[in-house]
């Protein structure tokens, strides 16, 4: 069996096309490149989502001259190349990132579909490299939208290549490794566990730990299901942890009770109404990932939660591509 190199890969965009009907692959194809959503609701026309922006493809037209919309039969195919979706209402492509969720109707008929196309970005993490080797726990934080799974995605690869299989990723959305029956081979040799139902995160956090002998296990988008507690107890079994979690900021974490145990079991005094910490916190690297390949660093991340708990701001580095002049 042979993979592909580690420091190229196939985005699959090729694969993705063939499960869509003729008419949308003609046009898409000479967008493919930019095309970040493909919309597809019938009755509208097809939504095209190029460099952040929504474009509606009003113009085309059907060899009748009519304007061409999303039909059920556009649907139908799609789903038939698919071969359906699961019980969450998203499908995938073996060894894709591609997500295509499904738009389910009242008797869970396919109305539609938002299909996003992913590409792994290699190199993502290398403005980073350094703290990564240095770090145990690595805690990688930013809001929807900025990078913050690409780059999880490369710390996979990076962990993966020093640890090989000793790196279990618990991929409960399907976004780190992909959707299909085979995950994306950026992760090789690092080991998948699916999630269906995000509720079943933690207990699958317990099972990797127990079942599989990880030296890292990855988590994406912590601090639902008591999940943190049970990554605090990972991390004091041995296990090394990198996880992401919602925020624009680190103040926004420490302000998430539900991650605080990997915070330090961070207590509120009723009287004074001050936070502290208990314990040391679990992470021992902490990034803010502020815009595609703009990151804001915590390599002290106890003196950085000390700072904010006395509501004074944190000292951190700047890394990636910030323009001359630009304030984090």
């Amino acid at each position: 069996m042979t993979h592909a190199p580690t420091d190229q890969y196939d985005d699959g965009i090729l694969e993705l096309f063939d499960t869509l009907p003729a008419w949308i692959q003609r046009e898409a194809n000479p967008l493919q490149s930019r095309i970040e959503e493909i919309k597809m609701h019938p009755g509208y026309p097809l939504i095209l989502k190029l460099d952040g922006e929504d474009h509606i493809l009003d113009h085309i037209q059907t060899h009748l001259g009519e304007p061409r919309v999303i039909t059920k039969d556009d649907l139908d195919y799609m789903v038939q190349r698919l071969g359906g979706f699961r019980d969450d209402n998203r499908a995938g492509i073996n060894r894709t990132l591609h997500r295509i969720s499904k738009v389910p109707g009242r008797f869970n008929e396919t109305m539609g579909a938002t299909i996003r196309v992913a590409r792994h970005v290699y190199g993502a993490a290398d403005a980073l490299s350094a703290y990564i080797a240095a770090a145990h726990n690595i805690l990688l934080i930013g809001p929807p939208g900025v990078g913050k799974t690409t780059l999880l995605r490369e710390v996979v690869r990076l962990r993966a290549q020093r640890y090989k299989a000793s790196v279990v990723v618990i991929d409960t959305s399907g976004e780190v490794c992909g959707e299909g029956l085979y995950p994306h081979p950026a992760i090789f040799p690092a080991v998948r566990i699916q999630v269906g139902n995000k509720s079943m995160q933690p207990e699958l956090i317990r099972q990797a730990v127990a079942n599989h002998g990880p030296k890292v296990c990855v988590v994406d988008e912590i601090g639902y299901h008591d999940d943190a507690e049970v990554l605090q107890m990972t991390a004091d079994r041995g296990v090394d942890i990198t996880c992401t979690a919602h925020g624009r900021t680190l103040r926004n974490v420490v302000d998430n009770p539900r991650i605080w145990p990997l915070l330090g079991y961070i207590e509120l005094d009723k009287t004074t109404r001050q936070r502290y910490r208990i314990t040391d916190p679990t992470f021992d690297l902490a990034i803010e990932v502020r815009g595609k390949g703009k990151f804001y660093v915590h390599d002290r991340v106890t003196d950085s939660i000390d700072a904010l708990l006395r509501n004074e701001a944190p000292e951190g580095h700047m890394a990636g591509r910030w323009a001359d002049g630009e304030l984090p």
